[in-house]
């Protein structure tokens, strides 16, 4: 079998699971699971597979069809241009998490002042490593329960040649955290527990811990603002990214804690996803 042929194949399989934009989903399961760029894809189109990759991609495939995401699959999701790996502890890096990583570099003057910043939930650490990458100076705190999210966050670090400017720590939320920020970022729970099952069963494969704090959606809000004013200093910028639908919930928790909302952010189909204030 050529990997045309397999390509075919798996357009077919992935077409009668009745999963969307086959032809891109084929192509890119293949490219991930064998190492491929676009061009490799299209040149080798002709090159026969080997038995042991046929059955690596048969593997890949059936999952695939079973709706489990394919970053989960290959174990890596590109985020901000840059590639994370991820695992079941953490969640998929999604695109509409840029618009937080947009909001956070609009506000800074100066991108070379050596800002510290907190990262409160970091799963994969896409959000701080992200912004590391782009702030040269800056250093980061970035936290999180899970030992194994964790672990995979300082494997991203790593990959990024971060890791001299990212700490990490296992906390819940202000635990085992002291001292003050610059800036404060997170992108907590905050889909209400019944909201789950009505969504996409790709989220069956993200940690339910990092999905929803409880039956309102706004607990990890209200938990992490209580205590927030001791770690921030005057001029301290915190960054939320929140449900389509929040903001109003949102804007009002944060201003009964004595905060100011700044601006509210739009993600890419213009609905509000990340909410800016301070003192």
């Amino acid at each position: 079998m050529t990997l045309q042929e397999y390509f075919r194949y798996a357009l077919n399989h992935l077409n009668t699971a009745g999963l969307k934009n086959c032809s891109f989903e084929a192509r890119s399961l293949i490219c991930q699971v064998l190492k491929l760029s676009t061009e490799d894809f299209i040149i080798f189109r002709e090159r026969p597979l080997e038995d042991k990759d046929i059955h690596k991609l048969n593997r890949a495939l059936e999952r695939r069809c079973k709706k489990e995401p394919l970053a989960k699959i290959v174990g890596i999701k590109e985020f901000w241009g840059l590639p994370f790996k991820v695992n079941e502890y953490t969640l998929d890096p999604r695109p509409d998490s840029e618009t937080l990583v947009e909001a956070v570099l609009k506000s800074i003057k100066d991108k070379n002042d050596p800002l510290k910043i907190l990262d409160l939930g970091t799963g994969s650490g896409c959000l701080i490593l992200s912004l590391l990458h782009e702030l040269k100076n800056a250093y980061a705190l970035a936290i999180d329960i899970c030992d194994r999210a964790l672990a995979i966050a300082l494997e991203n670090a790593r990959l990024l040649s971060l890791e001299k400017r990212c700490a990490l720590k296992k906390s819940n939320w202000f635990d085992n955290i002291c001292g003050t920020f610059d800036m404060i970022i997170s992108n907590p729970p905050y889909i209400p527990e019944k909201q789950l099952e009505e969504l996409g069963r790709e989220l069956h494969y993200d940690p339910k811990l990092a999905l929803t704090p409880g039956p309102t959606g706004l607990e990890s809000y209200r938990a992490i603002l209580k205590d927030m004013h001791n770690f921030m200093e005057p001029k301290t910028k915190v960054f939320f990214e929140m449900g389509w639908d929040q903001s109003h919930s949102i804007s009002k928790i944060i201003e009964q804690q004595g905060f100011i909302v700044r601006a509210i952010h739009p993600d890419l189909a213009n609905r509000p996803r990340v909410i800016e204030f301070n003192r």
